[in-house]
């Protein structure tokens, strides 16, 4: 292998690793908000009860 085969190598898994690394982190806030938001919200969810208090 050449030196420029191996840069881009190189190049294309620290792509690989740094898109990974940012869509773990949107899962991870988009997850965060959501049980911020179960928590706040008081609905009852139960078929009979629609009240919403």
């Amino acid at each position: 292998m050449s030196v420029s085969e191996i840069v881009l190598w190189a190049i294309g898994i620290l792509i690989t690793i740094l898109l990974a690394f940012i869509g773990v982190k949107k899962v991870n806030q988009k997850t965060r908000q959501r049980a911020r938001t179960g928590d706040a919200s008081v609905v009852i969810q139960s078929g009979r009860d629609t009240k919403i208090k």
